[in-house]
Parts: C-alpha cells; structure tokens; sequence
C-alpha cells in the first residue's frame, strides 16, 4: 500500500469518527429525573403521596441524529412519572389516582453554536382533580439551564446536556409549584419548603 493510500485511509478513519462523535443523540430520562426533594412537604402533607398520575404529554420531538438532540413525548413522560415516584408522588395504580397531571412542551429554545449552551423550555402543566375534571393547578414554566463548554467538549453533547438539565429543572419546578398551589387551596394543608436539588455532575 503507497503512502498516499494509507494518508487517505487514515483520513477517512478521523472523518468516520468525527462523523460519530458529532450524531446527535436523544435526552436521557435517567438525567431529566429530579430526585427526592419534595420529602418535607409530603411528610407535612400525607394526601398528596401518591396523588398523582401521567396523562397526556405533547409537543416533544424524536432525535435526528444528523440535527440536533430533542426531548421526545416518550422521554418526558417517563422522566416526570420516575420523579413523582423519585418524590412518593406517584400514584400505585394510575387509574385510580386523585390526580392527573398533563404537560406541554410548547418551546425548546436551543442555540445553533456557542460554548456554554443554554437551553430554555416553555412548558405548560395542568393537573386535573380525577372525579371531576376540575382544574386545581395550570401554568406555563420557563426553565433555563446552561451546560458550560468543561461539560462536554463536542457541542452536540453539550446541547443534550443542557436539553436535560433543562427538563430536570422543569419538572422540579412544577413539583414546587403544584404543592405550593396545592397547600394554599387546601385547608388544614402545612406548608413545608422543598430541599434543595442537590448539584448534579452532567454525565455524557
């Protein structure tokens, strides 16, 4: 084999796996989970363990990986089913829980390039009361979060990141707010702060 053969093998090896590094791939629901930070206000709040069930998600979109990383329905859904588990907030038999919760990624505002990515979700949650159908909580949640360049160095990694970092803040946002709403509603509710989410380490 000439040395310009072996040049040119070699340089298609780097394309190849510069081709692989940069696919882009999918949020991963292990990294979208909040964990247990709502264990006060449960604690205070006995009713509101497994309360709540998952219904209907929308407006997420499946991964190309010749584009860009997405949150997809699937994804979502069971992110927030594992966090109101993570935070004893699920419901056992999601057919007979006091609530449903529904959401909607109306916005996932990503940056085209950049070295921090910052990624800003709009989403829109509701929870209905099962028996009735009556809305006992509704509102539009802005999270950003920022995956930073020592995160990830090949940036589609990073905006992965930054998608589920953003998600993740998103969910425990509305956790927050849901049994906020829910203790001012409810009488002989105790109110109790939240722990704080603990700092998270971005695995790629």
């Amino acid at each position: 084999m000439t040395d310009l053969a072996r040049t040119f093998r070699a340089m298609l090896g780097v394309a190849a796996l510069c081709m692989l590094a940069a696919c882009a791939q999918p949020a991963r629901v292990t990294q979208m989970v909040v964990p247990n930070v709502m264990a006060p206000v449960v604690a205070a709040n006995p009713s509101l363990q497994g309360s709540l069930a998952v219904g209907d998600i929308s407006g997420g979109q499946a991964t190309n990986p010749l584009w860009t990383s997405q949150v997809d329905n699937p994804e979502f859904k069971e992110a927030l089913e594992q966090s109101l588990q993570a935070n004893a907030m699920l419901a056992p038999n999601a057919t007979a829980s006091r609530y449903v919760v529904a959401a909607q990624l109306r916005e996932l505002k990503q940056p085209l390039i950049g070295f921090d990515m910052q990624v800003t979700p709009r989403v829109a949650y509701k929870v209905v009361e099962r028996a009735n159908q009556a809305t006992v909580f509704e509102e539009e949640l802005t999270t950003p979060y920022t995956a930073s360049f020592s995160a990830a160095f090949v940036a589609v990694e990073r905006l992965r990141l930054a998608n589920e970092g953003a998600i993740r803040e998103s969910i425990k946002r509305f956790l927050e707010r849901f049994t906020e709403t829910w203790i001012s509603r409810t009488p002989g509710a105790t109110p109790a702060r939240p722990v704080p989410m603990p700092a998270t380490t971005p695995s790629s």
